[in-house]
């Protein structure tokens, strides 16, 4: 699958910071971006991670409960629980730790981000402490030209201390 892969932009966090933004990523020329969530860690403990869509002039949709999402969390050290929110503002997407084994991975497709005329869905993998994981999907319940993202800190007193987004788009 490498090969169908076509580098768009990037993101990375340069100083202490509660967002990333990736802004104009998603056009009309494909239908499913494959993002790359890397490195992610935090000033302070556990710190959960959303993610929110900018919508055609790169401003956050964040109003009332547009975001429905549903995971399967998968941790080494209890059992395995399903996570589920079916109206929201935001997707949880997984929870760094404040040392170099806390850093969030996340790999992400996003599908019809660009399309007007349908829902942007996502799947997405977590992977982040020590033998953490998460297995999700999500959809924005709203049809809109989607062009970036948002990754935001859960507390304005948690911030990112690094991290970098990559999106790419899958050619068909």
């Amino acid at each position: 699958m490498a090969s169908n892969l076509e580098f768009i932009k990037s993101a990375e966090v340069t100083s202490t910071t509660t967002t990333l933004e990736i802004t104009d990523c998603f056009n009309d020329k494909y239908d499913v971006y494959y993002v790359a969530i890397r490195n992610f860690n935090s000033d302070n403990s556990a710190n959960t991670i959303y993610l929110r869509f900018l919508d055609s002039s790169n401003t956050v949709i964040n109003s009332g409960s547009l975001y429905s999402r549903a995971d399967l969390a998968l941790n080494s050290n209890s059992s395995f629980s399903e996570g589920r929110e079916a109206t929201t503002d935001r997707i949880n997407i997984g929870t760094t730790n404040a040392d170099t084994a806390g850093n969030l991975n996340v790999s992400v497709d996003v599908f019809n981000p660009y399309n007007s005329s349908s829902y942007t869905f996502i799947n997405y993998q977590t992977s982040a402490r020590e033998l953490e994981a998460r297995k999700g999907i999500a959809v924005l319940r709203q049809t809109s030209t989607i062009k970036g993202l948002q990754l935001k800190s859960d507390t304005g007193g948690r911030n990112f201390t690094q991290g970098k987004i990559s999106v790419y788009g899958i050619k068909q």
